[in-house]
């Protein structure tokens, strides 16, 4: 990944640069061949203006040779003078021959007709091109002469191809510091992901705490936060799942465990003692009732953990009256009267599912612990705000360690050890509470039994 962010970051530049570079390159060997070009001719008007007043008596070539002293010093620029019938009367060069014709020269043809002329040419006695420039020398208004100045174009390229090469150097120094800040930038970015992948490998379930440190951007601080509740998330899950496998396997070994001793002692029996085998089919029976409503029990458990029901709007009175109605058979039958005790409408903002499961569970509860001829009431009360449902019954009742306890899994009283249930009831109530915002926990009643509430 380094790799990557460090192309694409020169790449980035190279482009920049190009874009850039490429257009003021071209500019700046325009503006230096122009610049040679431009010096060139101040010069040569400035040398032709100094002749052209001595010049009024004729050229003389020991004063142009004057003028042009310091340019037989220069090896670069190359001066010449040439009188009106073109021949050369001096000039800066070593190899300058006066009484020369210089009429096969076309700029000296042209400033001999009074044209100032510049440019570029091939030079047939340097056998290179050169840059020049031609200005005539005039008296009495007519051309007595010609001063041309000239350069090697090669040393006008060589000036060019130093102002290039600064622009290229210019250039490369800005690469290599942009590919200094591309690593910088791309150790920066690749050291939280480098330290989330590790975690991701290091992870195990049952291992050590591995948490990846929220550093760097913000978004990978924001996978990184990710990552780590996504862990928690896991284990909480497989924490539950193995929670949920245990108690499974803890409470069916039991009634299973029956349920195969009730077969075995019906099939040692079938012959001799029919009366015999059919008790112990009926309790085999009954032990299978009660794997099937402990089954069903853990897997309600199961499907309500770590989830979270949508509230809605509804009739809690309203509801509550539905769940009496719905056990008032049960009721009947052992002998118990439930009685509800509500406002005729209490609207609530939340899960009728889970009211509807947790006030069953209440209600059976407190019917299955009630004497015959006793009574079961369910009050609703709205006060400052706080919104419960009370199931009361006139049992046995709890002691505060008891009460504390019921709501743990597959904890029963030691008054029920001969009941047939699993001690899940309460602990679903708990859990659908937890996941819907609902308050549970169970109080003295004031008739010595228990009151089970579920409040808002």
């Amino acid at each position: 990944m380094r790799a990557r962010i460090v192309m694409v970051i020169v790449c980035v530049i190279v482009i920049v640069l190009a874009v850039r570079d490429v257009p003021l390159g071209l500019h700046l060997v325009r503006i230096e061949r122009e610049r040679v070009v431009t010096r060139l001719e101040r010069d040569a008007y400035v040398l032709a203006g100094r002749l052209a007043e001595p010049a009024a008596d004729g050229l003389s070539a020991g004063e142009a040779s004057e003028e042009l002293a310091e340019y037989s010093r220069s090896g670069s620029v190359t001066a010449i003078v040439v009188d009106s019938d073109g021949n050369l009367l001096t000039g800066s060069a070593q190899d300058a021959l006066p009484g020369e014709s210089y009429l096969n020269r076309p700029e000296i043809v042209a400033g001999l007709l009074g044209r100032f002329d510049s440019g570029r040419r091939d030079s047939v006695t340097l056998g290179e091109p050169i840059v020049y420039a031609t200005v005539p020398i005039f008296s009495a208004g007519s051309a007595v002469g010609v001063i041309r100045l000239s350069r090697p174009a090669s040393v006008v390229d060589e000036l060019v191809s130093r102002q290039i090469r600064g622009l290229m150097l210019g250039g490369l120094v800005s690469v290599v510091i942009g590919v200094i800040a591309a690593l910088l930038l791309a150790r920066l970015l690749a050291r939280p992901i480098i330290a989330l992948r590790d975690a991701t490998r290091t992870f195990e379930p049952d291992g050590p705490d591995t948490t990846a440190k929220e550093a760097g951007p913000k978004e990978l601080r924001q996978l990184a936060r990710s990552f780590n509740e996504m862990k928690d998330r896991v284990r909480r899950m497989l924490d539950r799942q193995r929670r949920f496998a245990g108690d499974a396997a803890h409470q069916l070994r039991t009634p299973l465990t029956a349920l195969r001793l009730r077969l075995e002692s019906a099939s040692n029996v079938l012959e001799t003692s029919p009366d015999a085998a059919r008790d112990h089919v009926d309790a085999a029976i009954e032990q299978s009732e009660r794997l099937v409503a402990l089954t069903e029990q853990m897997l309600l458990l199961a499907r309500s953990e770590g989830k979270v029901l949508p509230p809605q709007r509804f009739d809690l009175a309203d509801l509550v009256r539905g769940v009496a109605d719905e056990y008032s058979a049960l009721a009947s039958e052992a002998g118990v009267e439930l009685l509800v005790d509500a406002p005729a409408e209490v609207l609530v903002e939340s899960s009728p599912i889970a009211w509807r499961e947790i006030l069953g569970n209440y209600v059976d509860n407190a019917v299955g612990h009630s004497s015959r001829e006793s009574k079961v009431f369910l009050i609703v009360s709205n006060l400052h705000g706080r919104i419960s449902v009370t199931v009361r019954d006139s049992g046995r009742g709890m002691n505060r360690e008891e009460r504390e306890q019921a709501f743990d899994r597959f904890w029963r009283g030691a008054a029920n050890d001969s009941s047939t249930g699993a001690g899940l009831g309460l602990s679903i109530v708990r859990q659908l509470a937890e996941v819907s915002s609902i308050n549970v926990e169970l109080q003295q009643s004031p008739s010595g039994g228990v009151d089970a509430v579920a409040s808002l």
